[in-house]
């Protein structure tokens, strides 16, 4: 079984949006969660789109995929999908896993 590395406090926690991004509606609700991470002691970046969400998307596929890939390779200790799933099908064969 492979084991993630722990996350401590100062590493980076990366918010990303494969399928969809944050609505208008949860916007208050995000703002709290990274309130909440930052209070204890993390450091949060979000990707391009995590802000984004036009029915039900946060940006086009190839987009999607490509912020996923360069968050595989930043520094980022730990990656929180902000919202949705329904749509990271449309991504699966974009992403580079070596």
């Amino acid at each position: 079984m492979i084991y993630p590395k722990s996350v401590n406090k100062g590493d980076t926690i990366k918010l990303i949006s494969p399928s969809n991004g944050t609505n208008k509606t949860k916007l208050r609700q995000l703002d709290s969660a990274i309130e909440v991470l930052k209070s204890r002691g993390f450091n949060i970046e979000e990707d391009k789109y995590t802000r984004c969400s036009n029915n039900g998307i946060s940006s086009d596929s190839f987009s999607r995929a490509n912020e996923l890939n360069e968050s595989f390779l930043d520094s980022s200790k730990a990656l929180i999908a902000v919202s949705g799933g329904d749509f990271i099908n449309q991504i699966i064969d974009k992403l580079e896993y070596s």
